[in-house]
């Protein structure tokens, strides 16, 4: 039987200025890959007019990414505030960068969009055009944006035509189904069960509890809850043993970086910046327990990779993580609240035992390994196409 031909339409995607911008969009088309064709198509919008040299210097980037063929479109919006413009500009930029590539990759079966704007908007596009189905996975922490202002009438076009939505998580998939996709399916995000997973123990010192967060440096990820959580475990219950590693970089990193000053805690945080998958293995191995401090999360990707490498997990109830942190897992505490956050880091410290790796990276392995979860996406491309027949 002849591979299924996917075509992925991501709203965000890694390129050579934003190399891990979406990048877990690229590792999972790696994954679904081995059992069917997959091609991409990324349409970037400059959203700055001093990125405009760029454009004329390439605005279609064409490349063989480990076998996948991906498209990254560039188009100049030289009126942003023009919303009918810039609707406009994208549609057709979606039909060239189509016809690019099916000259090299045939008509696909499906168009698959990650996120309603504005991949989702883009397969809408070329579904009308071109009659190919389209399922819309959503993502995007910042969803219900997408129904105010003039970008509502384009979000409910969306919804309206896709043949089927997924969202990550279950917190947000009810939030699809309360602006009207009632038929909305979870199906989580995922990755290979070996990307960070390492056959030696790692070594860590007995002295220190290392807490690990890797997130943006921006608001809804709550790093100032953190470094409060953090002030008082170390000066207001004395515990000196813990450490706390931030990895990522964001707007909000001196902001951060002066709150931290503020509590005297320059001897237990350090900012390291962005680090590539290779390096952040090595932090995911050398630490306790990672910390999810957010605001709001429609899944947290990061929470799964601790699991696939037997780490705990501490996270604020924000969505998509309450999915996967259990009582085997983690811990939960309630959101926006240092005090809570500050009480289940000593509880995790105080019954770290009881925290087993072989359970959490089984858990993982049984969930969100891509092996699993690339299952399920083949029963949905072939119901999809059976429907169609």
């Amino acid at each position: 039987m002849s591979r299924k031909k996917i075509l992925i339409i991501p709203s965000w995607y890694p390129t050579e200025d934003e190399p891990t911008f979406g990048i877990f969009f690229r590792e999972q088309a790696f994954e679904l890959n081995k059992k069917f064709d997959i091609a991409v198509l990324y349409i970037e919008e400059p959203i700055k007019f001093n990125e405009l040299s760029k454009i004329f210097k390439k605005k279609i980037h064409i490349l063989n990414d480990n076998t996948i063929l991906t498209v990254n479109y560039k188009y100049v919006n030289w009126f942003p505030h023009c919303e009918c413009l810039k609707i406009f500009l994208y549609r057709l930029a979606a039909i060239r960068g189509y016809l690019i590539i099916k000259k090299e990759f045939g008509k696909p079966d499906i168009l698959h969009a990650h996120s309603t704007l504005m991949g989702g908007y883009g397969a809408i596009i070329l579904k009308k055009c071109y009659n190919i189905p389209v399922i819309v996975s959503e993502h995007a922490s910042f969803f219900d944006t997408f129904f105010s202002g003039s970008r509502k009438i384009i979000a409910c076009e969306v919804f309206n035509n896709a043949d089927k939505y997924t969202a990550v998580s279950k917190y947000l998939c009810e939030l699809v189904k309360k602006k009207g996709r009632s038929q909305c399916d979870v199906i989580p995000n995922f990755i290979n069960k070996m990307k960070f997973y390492s056959l030696t123990n790692s070594q860590m010192g007995t002295n220190q509890f290392k807490l690990l967060n890797v997130s943006s440096l921006i608001d809804l990820k709550g790093i100032d809850i953190l470094i409060k959580a953090l002030d008082i475990v170390i000066n207001k219950n004395k515990i000196k043993n813990v450490n706390l590693d931030i990895v990522g970089k964001g707007p909000g990193e001196k902001k951060y970086q002066d709150l931290v000053k503020e509590f005297s805690l320059e001897n237990y945080c350090t900012f390291h910046g962005e680090k590539s998958p290779e390096e952040l293995s090595h932090f995911y191995h050398q630490t306790n327990v990672v910390v999810i401090s957010s605001r709001s999360e429609t899944f947290a990707i990061i929470g799964i990779e601790a699991m696939s490498v037997g780490k705990p997990i501490i996270s604020t109830c924000c969505g998509g993580p309450e999915d996967y942190v259990t009582p085997d897992v983690g811990y939960l505490v309630e959101n926006e609240n240092p005090e809570k956050l500050a009480m289940g880091i000593i509880y995790v410290m105080n019954n770290y035992e009881k925290y087993s790796p072989q359970k959490i990276r089984e858990i993982f392995l049984n969930n969100y390994s891509s092996d699993v979860v690339t299952e399920k996406w083949m029963e949905v491309y072939s119901k999809i196409c059976d429907d169609r027949r």
